[in-house]
């Protein structure tokens, strides 16, 4: 109910038509897995060539667009539990990993699950990282983030994330201050690793004996500078009200002098904001840094008791109702809030 309150879906069916060249790629690569697709270089429609787990999916599962959406909208279910049940793992306390995955709903992360409905197909790459860091054994980490990289590349590059996730639940790793070599990472994050090696190493095979290519030109880069002015309002938008736990984890880390580990943090995190400022979908690109969520709320449990942590999530919910959802391409294409206030006009006078 929160999220259809959040940014109710809007969807007809021009949306599955061949007008959005989304859906049509997706579509010719599940029928042609490794068929060159037909597009201009500097198409959205060409970087999706070694995107190829939905079209796998689909093409095992013998469905077409409507088929493919509608598996997508599971992922909004699959998300949400595993993302209460990480949370739960975390604090062992119910009421607090609720609000923690209630903040998240009008997240785009989460939204994008059912509210996106004209092919990105953001939400698998999404699911499959909330399942890297959900199953607890190696091969089942391995899959998820081996599948989550072949959707989409920026999920290949939060697998660090997943990394960490994994790395931080040996307790000596937890308490690293300087570097040391004496704490074997956990078998996950080694699986991790694997994963992430196995990937690269497919990828480059495909380009060399299949007709699978990806090019692009200068003109694809820093296309940030063309929206300067509306990265600080999307930037909060990509986690909303839940960026208090991020800084507040970064504030403590800094504070109980652990550098090394706040580095492992902040540049997984840079390389996801480096490539959002190459694309027009800044917002979307950023989303695939959520794991930094979870991250942050493992780090900070540590520094507070279940209470405190319960009204700093039950503010972080209230604000996290009334923060604007923003899902940006080439022009701020939709702005959401729980209560219709007009966001879009009080940032059309913040950015002129």
């Amino acid at each position: 109910m929160l999220a259809l309150l959040s940014a109710p879906p809007k969807i007809d069916a021009t949306f599955f038509s061949d007008d959005h060249s989304y859906w049509y790629t997706v579509e010719k690569q599940s029928e042609n897995i490794f068929g060159p697709i037909a597009a201009p270089r500097e198409s959205h429609a060409a970087k999706k060539t070694f995107r190829l787990t939905v079209p796998l999916i689909a093409k095992t599962l013998d469905l077409k667009r409507k088929g493919i959406y509608l598996l997508q909208v599971t992922t909004f279910f699959v998300m949400l539990g595993m993302g209460i049940s990480l949370a739960r793992r975390i604090t062992s306390e119910s009421k607090v990993s609720s609000l923690f995955m209630a903040s998240m709903i009008p997240l785009y992360t989460i939204l994008s699950s059912y509210h996106e409905a004209t092919g990105h197909l953001d939400a698998f790459a999404y699911s499959f990282l909330f399942g890297a860091m959900y199953f607890r054994h190696p091969l089942q980490v391995f899959f998820a983030c081996f599948l989550a990289s072949w959707c989409d590349e920026r999920a290949f590059l939060a697998t660090s994330f997943i990394f960490m996730w994994w790395f931080l639940q040996d307790e000596n790793a937890n308490r690293l201050r300087v570097p040391s070599f004496s704490a074997y990472p956990d078998s996950r994050a080694v699986a991790v690793c694997l994963s992430g090696l196995s990937y690269i190493a497919l990828r480059f095979l495909l380009t060399f004996y299949t007709p699978l290519s990806l090019e692009m030109g200068r003109a694809d880069l820093l296309l940030v500078k063309e929206y300067t002015s509306f990265v600080p309002l999307l930037t909060y938008s990509t986690f909303g009200a839940l960026w208090a736990v991020i800084l507040t984890a970064g504030l403590l880390l800094i504070r109980q002098n652990r550098p090394l580990l706040l580095l492992f943090l902040i540049i997984p995190f840079l390389l996801q904001a480096i490539v959002a400022c190459m694309v027009w979908d800044f917002t979307r690109s950023l989303s695939f840094a959520f794991p930094l969520l979870f991250l942050s709320l493992f780090i900070v449990k540590d520094y507070f008791n279940t209470e405190t942590i319960k009204i700093g999530l039950c503010v972080i919910f209230l604000l996290s109702l009334i923060s604007p959802v923003i899902f940006f391409d080439s022009q701020i294409t939709n702005v959401h809030s729980i209560w219709h206030i007009g966001f879009d006009k009080l940032i059309k006078v913040v950015t002129k």
